[in-house]
């Protein structure tokens, strides 16, 4: 027992370094990227539009722009906020987060449905489960693109409340499954491989947990 608890906290203090070095690798990181993306701006803006060195420049801060979400999403990882809980209502930050994704989804030519009854409310950080709402419905509409529809539905069971962000899309294979909610893992071309890990941090910090039901296929 005394063996099993000295390598528990083992794990844990590494893990805490490994967090640690993280944040600081990507808050210095994310400095002079801003730099970059300001110093950038200025010159496309005194090069004419039909400059092809301008959209060159527009390429580059796209990619400045790419990295700075994805070092946003180490430092939220590495140092995530305690949750400031009050009663939220359930629709709300649904709502709030299909509004932040509603340009991808048009782009994606993605149907949303919603069956979120009003009076659903649960105690947490609003803006921490937005955020998770908004990760998972975003993974929902990748997957799909293009076309399918994304369902999110939410109601009271027992003591809990459950909410089900469902897409049609291709399924998720079975070694994929075991692996999704694991930080740095990604099936993606680009990405962190921190956005549902963040989801899964954010929810068991609000008391909560997440799954995933899928059929590969369906």
């Amino acid at each position: 027992g005394e063996t099993m608890e000295e390598m528990r906290r083992n794990i844990q203090a590494r893990d805490a370094q490994l967090r640690q070095m993280l944040g600081g690798v990507a808050h210095e990181i994310r400095n002079p990227l801003g730099g970059i993306e300001i110093y950038a701006g200025l010159i496309a803006e005194d090069l004419p539009d039909d400059d092809p060195r301008k959209q060159h420049i527009q390429k580059v801060i796209a990619e400045v722009q790419t990295l700075e979400t994805v070092i946003s999403g180490f430092l939220d990882f590495a140092r995530p906020s305690p949750p400031d809980p009050a009663m939220t209502s359930v629709s709300q930050m649904v709502e709030e987060a299909v509004f932040l994704l509603s340009p991808e989804m048009e782009r994606a030519e993605v149907t949303y449905r919603q069956e979120v009854a009003h009076d659903l409310e649960v105690y947490v950080d609003a803006e921490q489960i937005k955020r998770a709402l908004f990760n998972l419905m975003k993974n929902a509409v990748q997957a799909m693109d293009p076309g399918g529809t994304l369902t999110v539905r939410a109601e009271a069971e027992e003591e809990v409340i459950a909410v089900e962000v469902a897409d049609n899309g291709p399924g998720v294979p079975a070694q994929v499954r075991a692996r999704l909610f694991e930080p740095f893992f990604t099936t993606k071309e680009k990405g962190s491989g921190l956005g549902l890990a963040i989801v899964r941090q954010s929810l068991e910090k609000n008391g909560g947990w997440v799954g995933l039901e899928s059929t590969e296929g369906e």
